[in-house]
């Protein structure tokens, strides 16, 4: 991610302090990583966004994203599904709830 390729306000919209040393970050082609500020900006994990072109409306991919009406089962159900993908690959949490 190199801000002189994009917008820096679209970089500021996919981004998410996860602790004081550690980020996570979405890419245009909608690869999230998280990354360790204090190690040299290693990658600990990478995952790509499952559907991610399909989002268009948003304000802040993490915070401020709009929620769907209530009878839009559709998209409801895709952003749990882009949720879910998340915590399983990119933080680990494969344990049964």
């Amino acid at each position: 991610m190199n801000p002189n390729e994009g917008e820096v306000k679209d970089y500021a919209k996919k981004f998410r302090w996860i602790d004081s040393n550690t980020i996570k970050v979405i890419n245009r082609e909608g690869v999230e990583k998280i990354v360790d500020i204090r190690n040299g900006f290693k990658e600990i994990a990478f995952s790509k966004v499952p559907l991610f072109s399909e989002i268009t409306n948003y304000k802040h991919f993490y915070f401020k994203s709009e929620s769907p009406e209530i009878s839009d089962t559709l998209k409801r159900l895709k952003i749990n599904y882009q949720r879910h993908k998340s915590a399983y690959n990119l933080e680990g949490k494969r344990e049964s709830w």
